[in-house]
């Protein structure tokens, strides 16, 4: 967490909750990911100040938006009637009125786009020394106090609970918990949903030859390949109550039968289980022994959806883009991603968590042409949010056509980048993202050319 502001200074008698900005994206390299806390009052722009948060990000007015905390501890913002305005959640709000925020909002402010948290004093510690982690991605808050969770509780020997949505990141958890636990032995991990009711309990067990049709050798087991490690049963939800009974005694007395067998074996296995279910619920109307809950849940690790960690979008995004195109790999956000693009993937619901995530950036990054994916080559379920504010499409206008006929690729002309500078109203950083330059691109360019550059300002 860099450029973060000490909440300490909150006033006497507030309740036990502060609110954290964060930044997942800007043009602005020394704000990007940054963070900080809003005490009693903010303002955010381009002028440095005793109150302020600058942020050099052209498309910024020089004082563009104030964040206040009221008495009664929310977080209001207004914006000072700014010269490109303020969205919240991808609508433009009204200048110079106080809004109401909640956490999970999502503000852009000029090209930077803005995560609201709201954070409880236990948290806070979790912020000040954070678990670290070369294998898991995420800095969110609530994603951090989970892995936090997993690595405190990996040590103790107990089994261990590990809920979430599809797709939140259950096994990637249940791997952590592993290396943290130091154990010998391996990770094995199996997908009880997967399984056929049937072989269910031969392939946790194992089974003796001719136990069963088919059984034509002897096999351990998979608590026989775990042994000295760690166990992962995902969906624990979808095993039949039989094998739950079958499973309860295997963690009550660390001993296993396998089907067909009349003697048993032990061995030294940590369970992880996990599920996407309520699994509460489930033991309290019986589809779920209540039994076997009570000793699963001998600690539990509860992930957050991707919707509630949207500063951790683009982290993630950036991983899977990087993946599928090396070339790619080594940029910053800013120039894997233009601003819509960033706020419309920041935006968007993510049903189905970084699962859904990884495949929709994933296909995106293959087919997109060299430069920042835009958002016009997002899925338009993720894009329709941005997408909505800018209203019907107009036909082209001459100066539209005129303007396809620059190509982003080669050296223009003197008169195609005067036309690229008045579309753009001189911002030096938009005509940059045309080109799918650097802005000392530009400026050399403009030279050698003759072009006069007026960048505009504001008030």
């Amino acid at each position: 967490m860099s450029a973060t502001t000490s909440p300490s200074a909150s006033r006497p008698g507030r309740a036990r909750i502060v609110w954290r900005l964060t930044v997942p994206f800007s043009p602005c390299a020394a704000a990007l990911d940054s963070a900080r806390f809003v005490a009693q009052s903010l303002v955010l722009g381009r002028l440095p100040g005793s109150d302020a948060w600058e942020i050099a990000d052209n498309e910024l007015s020089r004082r563009h938006v104030a964040f206040t905390v009221t008495d009664d501890g929310h977080l209001t913002f207004r914006d000072l009637a700014s010269r490109n305005g303020v969205f919240l959640d991808g609508a433009r709000v009204t200048a110079d009125v106080d809004h109401a925020l909640d956490a999970g909002q999502v503000l852009r402010v000029g090209a930077t786009v803005i995560v609201i948290e709201r954070v409880d004093v236990e948290a806070l510690e979790v912020l000040r020394a954070p678990p670290k982690s070369e294998h898991l991605v995420g800095q969110s808050t609530a994603w951090l106090a989970a892995v936090a969770r997993a690595q405190l509780v990996a040590r103790a020997p107990l089994p261990v609970l590990v809920l979430g949505e599809t797709g939140a990141g259950k096994e990637l958890i249940a791997a952590e918990l592993h290396r943290a636990s130091k154990r010998s032995g391996p990770f094995v991990a199996v997908n009880c949903a997967a399984l056929p009711d049937h072989l269910v309990e031969s392939e946790l067990f194992g089974h003796e030859r001719g136990a069963f049709t088919g059984a034509d050798r002897r096999t351990d087991g998979l608590f026989a390949s775990a042994d000295g490690g760690t166990l992962f049963l995902d969906e624990i939800g979808e095993m039949p109550l039989l094998l739950q009974a079958k499973l309860l005694r295997v963690l009550a007395t660390g001993e296993v039968r396998g089907v067909g067998a009349t003697s048993v074996r032990r061995y030294d296995v940590r369970v992880v289980a996990a599920t996407n279910v309520d699994v509460e619920a489930a033991a309290l109307d019986g589809s779920f022994r209540g039994d076997l809950y009570a000793r699963l849940a001998g600690a539990v690790v509860a992930l957050p959806p991707l919707r509630e960690r949207r500063d951790d979008v683009l982290r993630l995004a950036r991983v899977f883009v990087s993946r599928v195109t090396p070339s790619r790999a080594g940029t910053s956000v800013a120039e894997m991603f233009s601003a819509d693009a960033a706020e419309a993937l920041v935006l968007a619901r993510w049903q189905f968590n970084v699962r859904e995530l990884e495949q929709r950036v994933t296909l995106v990054a293959a087919l997109a042409p060299p430069g920042p994916i835009t958002l016009q080559q997002l899925p338009m379920t993720v894009r329709a949010t941005v997408e909505s504010r800018r209203g019907p499409t107009q036909p082209l206008s001459l100066d539209d056509i005129a303007m396809l006929e620059i190509q982003a690729d080669r050296v223009p002309t003197a008169d195609q980048l005067r036309r690229v500078v008045a579309r753009h109203r001189g911002n030096i950083a938009q005509v940059a993202a045309f080109f799918g330059k650097d802005r000392r691109q530009i400026y050399r360019w403009a030279e050698r050319l003759a072009v006069e550059l007026r960048e505009e300002t504001d008030g």
